[in-house]
């Protein structure tokens, strides 16, 4: 038997359905339009794509069915001069505008954006899509290599505290799927720094799936600096790739390794299985986890280990 739940959202011209995939194995979320044979013909219209308006309502499927503290949920929001693809109120008094990005922007012009919102005291969450003109190249659901990004997506995976997050769409199998989160690491490969060919700049970076386990949101302040006294952010209640992959590592060494100083053979071990994962992340949470206390490692791997970072630092 299937285990994902399809959506009927067929109309005159685009006979598809919108499948509602499962994020994991383990974690199914039913979805639909009340009647699944409901149409929306009436949804589209020639200034925006269908694509565009199945996700928008899917996102507030979601929203409003896993967080009873919002009064008002409506797509096409005005807020003054801006319009929310999805506008949230929340009981507490405060807004959210959720912005689903397609086409290709500038990290100035979401800067901007999210700075208008916010200064009519309304959070912001970007969702953008995966295959869209506005990342550097395709973000799947997967752990993969020297990835382009584009300095809107950095931008984002800044002031979102290691996250990006995207909805994937696939216009030949007329699918799209939950939103998930991409956390970016440095390449081993190539200059951190910005790079530029005849079409676009962008960067190289590792990328890392992130499950997203329920869709509540939360509202805060990003990073602050001298110039900047930080974006008001609304976020799901996904947690930061490393200290995922932190626990991954401290429960995989506890139960193999019965918290024995970790050996040269035991890290490459841990290496091993975390294939798809930058070495140079785990050798970051091995550390960090030493520090903590919460594993040993034998001085000479640890040695090898520090100067590593210190190298590539």
């Amino acid at each position: 038997m299937s285990n994902k739940k399809e959506l009927d959202c067929t109309n005159k011209k685009n006979k598809f359905k919108t499948d509602i995939e499962n994020v994991n194995d383990f974690y199914s979320f039913p979805l639909s339009f009340g009647d699944s044979k409901k149409r929306i013909d009436t949804l589209s219209s020639p200034s925006e794509t269908f694509y565009h308006k199945a996700i928008k309502k899917l996102i507030q499927k979601l929203i409003t069915k896993n967080n009873s503290n919002i009064t008002e949920c409506t797509t096409e929001k005005y807020i003054n001069n801006r319009r929310a693809d999805v506008f949230l109120k929340l009981k507490n008094g405060n807004n959210i505008a959720i912005e689903i990005q397609h086409s290709v922007i500038s990290y100035n012009e979401i800067k901007l954006r999210t700075k208008a919102y916010n200064d009519l005291n309304t959070f912001v969450l970007w969702i953008l899509h995966s295959n869209g003109k506005c990342v550097g190249s395709p973000k799947p659901r997967k752990n993969i290599f020297d990835v382009r990004i584009s300095p809107a997506e950095k931008f984002l995976h800044r002031i979102y505290g290691g996250r990006v997050y995207y909805v994937s769409i696939d216009e030949v199998n007329f699918k799209i799927s939950y939103p998930y989160a991409l956390y970016f690491s440095p390449s081993l490969k190539y200059p951190i720094n910005i790079q530029k060919d005849d079409f676009q700049h962008y960067f190289i970076r590792n990328i890392n799936y992130v499950l997203i386990p329920d869709w509540r949101l939360f509202c805060m302040t990003s990073w602050k600096n001298n110039t900047s006294s930080g974006f008001k952010i609304a976020r799901f209640s996904d947690k930061n790739f490393l200290t995922i992959l932190r626990n991954d590592i401290k429960k995989y060494t506890s139960r193999n390794f019965q918290n024995k100083a970790l050996t040269k053979e035991n890290i490459h071990e841990v290496l091993e299985i975390n294939y798809e994962i930058s070495k140079l992340l785990v050798y970051k949470c091995l550390i960090r986890l030493k520090k903590d206390k919460e594993i040993d490692i034998e001085k000479k791997p640890f040695k090898k280990i520090y100067n590593y970072l210190e190298n590539y630092n």
